[in-house]
C-alpha cells in the first residue's frame, strides 16, 4: 500500500487450489507490514455483504487495489478442475461482487475486515472475460488446512476421489434411506474402477 515493489520469495506452493505462501524481502531492517486476519469462512451466511479487493484488467497502474462489493451468492461451491485437472476448487465462496480477471489472488473481505476467502474463478459471457455476476473465492478455511504446510515450505497435495457427491436422506418411518448421491466422476477414476457409478 505504500507505492513500493518488494521482492518476495516463493515459500510454499498449493497448484491445486492456485495458491502459494511468499515472504516479502524489507528493504530496511525490522521493516514489517500491515495484515489481516483470516476469518472463519463457515460463518458465512448468503446474503452477507462482502468486498474484493484486486486490480481489474491492470486499471491500477499505481498498484492501489481496486475495491468492489457485493453479496454472498453461494457457499461450499465445487469447481472442477480445468487443465489436466489441476486448480480444483472444492470449498468456493459463490459472490456476485464484481470479480475479473486482474481480481485473482485478492482478498475476499467480510463486514468486520476478515479475510474470508481469496479471489479466484469467475464466470464469463459469451463476449469475453468479463464478469457476469459469478464470482468465487477459495474459503478461507480451506486455505487454513494447507497454511501449515506451506508456511513451513512444502507443496501441498490434495486428496481426491475424482468425483462430486453428497449426503442424502429420503422417505420417513420405515422407508427412511440415507446415502451419499454421486453426480459426477472421472472414469479413470480409483472410484470407478473399485465399481462406484453415477
Amino acid at each position: 500500500p505504500d507505492g513500493q515493489l518488494y521482492e518476495g520469495e516463493v515459500l510454499g506452493l498449493d497448484p491445486g487450489s492456485d495458491l502459494a505462501v511468499l515472504r516479502l524481502l524489507p528493504k530496511t531492517p525490522g521493516q514489517t507490514w500491515p495484515f489481516c486476519r483470516l476469518g472463519d469462512s463457515d460463518k458465512l451466511l448468503v446474503g452477507e455483504t462482502v468486498f474484493a479487493m484486486g486490480n481489474p484488467f491492470l486499471l491500477a497502474t499505481d498498484f492501489t487495489p481496486t475495491v468492489t462489493f457485493g453479496i454472498v451468492s453461494g457457499t461450499h461451491r465445487y469447481q472442477e478442475g480445468q487443465g489436466q485437472r489441476m486448480l480444483v476448487y472444492p470449498d468456493c465462496i459463490q459472490v456476485d461482487a464484481p470479480v475479473n480477471p486482474g481480481n485473482s489472488g485478492g482478498p475476499l473481505f467480510n463486514e468486520a475486515g476478515e479475510i474470508v476467502g481469496i479471489n479466484g474463478r469467475i464466470s464469463i459471457g459469451d463476449r469475453g472475460r468479463v464478469n457476469v455476476g459469478v464470482g468465487c473465492a477459495i474459503a478461507s478455511n480451506q486455505i487454513k488446512n494447507f497454511l501449515g504446510d506451506l508456511v513451513a515450505g512444502r507443496h501441498a497435495e490434495h486428496g481426491t476421489l475424482d468425483m462430486s457427491a453428497w449426503f442424502m436422506n429420503s422417505g420417513t418411518g420405515e422407508q427412511r434411506r440415507a446415502g451419499v448421491f454421486v453426480q459426477q466422476m472421472f472414469r479413470d477414476s480409483v472410484v470407478t474402477a473399485a465399481g462406484m457409478s453415477l
